[in-house]
């Protein structure tokens, strides 16, 4: 179940609704479109960078394994509180939690 405000991604959920009851839920509709990203918080910080032939690239002193078909690419890497975001362009690719505890400045 994705929440989307203001053609903006807030949220994504597991569904409660069985998916019988599905086209029961006034409002509710299929996706016609890709989702939208989500929006980027006020404190983030971007970085790029180059994933390597192994499907890898570090950012912050952690590795984040993307796989190989991204090798060679060049993607941005939202760094947030806890967690990094990976996009190529517009889309995400991949959401991955930080390992590291140090504050980000």
């Amino acid at each position: 179940m994705h929440a989307i405000a203001d053609s903006a991604l807030m949220g994504t959920r597991p569904c409660p609704v069985p998916a019988d009851r599905l086209g029961q839920i006034g409002g509710a509709g299929r996706a016609t479109s890709p989702l939208p990203s989500p929006p980027l918080s006020a404190g983030a910080i971007q970085a790029q960078r180059r994933v390597h032939a192994s499907g890898r690239f570090m950012i912050n002193g952690q590795f984040i394994k993307l796989g190989q078909d991204h090798a060679g690419k060049i993607v941005t890497v939202v760094v947030e509180d806890t967690l990094y975001r990976i996009l190529r362009g517009e889309d995400e690719l991949a959401v991955r939690p930080s390992k590291n505890t140090r504050p980000k400045s």
